[in-house]
């Protein structure tokens, strides 16, 4: 459920909340299936935090690769860095989207991408792989990032961009879907379609 006063609950306090620390936070939200790529979501991070010694991971989903990717956080050298914390009921979620800075979507067949949407509500930044669903809604380096192909090297660019983002991107993030995806606008704007057909009748 989108809690609609998001500034009610800040950054700090979902951390806090979660147990969370003050570093920067990635986020991947899906099902732990091939072709959302959750295995290569940990090993971009694993990549990064060489870099960025304040970088965490935390990844939400069950699904078929769950158990791989356990496996895999025990064996990885940043396991202190990573939360799995498997499925969350959903009228929590708000709280990961809160705390986290960027969240990742590496999957190039998102049809729609909730999460995302859910995500930017939030003033959570999107790095996504370019796909038919968010190339719809995010406009890259004003609304989020679209990385157009799965080169390591471009991915890493666009989240280190996000990251150093300012207010102005999650501002921006969050208004996209104010104005486009909330019900309260999308029947005003569908009953103003209806009136403009009505006076041209």
């Amino acid at each position: 459920t989108l809690l609609q006063d998001v500034e009610h609950y800040n950054k700090e306090e979902a951390r806090r909340d979660l147990g969370l620390g003050s570093g920067r936070i990635l986020l991947y939200v899906g099902r732990m299936v091939a072709n959302k790529r959750p295995i290569e979501a940990l090993r971009l991070f694993e990549k990064m935090a060489d870099e960025d010694p304040a970088l965490q991971l935390v990844l939400i989903g069950e699904g078929p690769l769950a158990q791989t990717l356990r496996e895999m956080i025990q064996n990885s050298r940043f396991k202190d860095r990573v939360r799995y914390e498997g499925a969350v009921a959903y009228r929590q979620m708000y709280r990961y989207y809160v705390a986290a800075d960027v969240l990742i979507n590496l999957c190039s067949v998102e049809i729609f991408g909730m999460a995302i949407l859910e995500a930017m509500y939030y003033g959570c930044i999107p790095v996504v792989m370019q796909a038919p669903g968010p190339c719809e809604y995010i406009v890259h380096a004003q609304n989020g990032y679209i990385s157009q192909t799965s080169d390591d090297g471009q991915w890493r660019e666009n989240i280190r961009a996000a990251l150093q983002s300012g207010a102005d991107i999650r501002r921006n993030a969050h208004e996209t879907i104010v104005r486009n995806y909330l019900w309260r606008n999308s029947a005003v704007a569908f009953f103003e379609k209806l009136n403009e057909k009505g006076k041209n009748a």
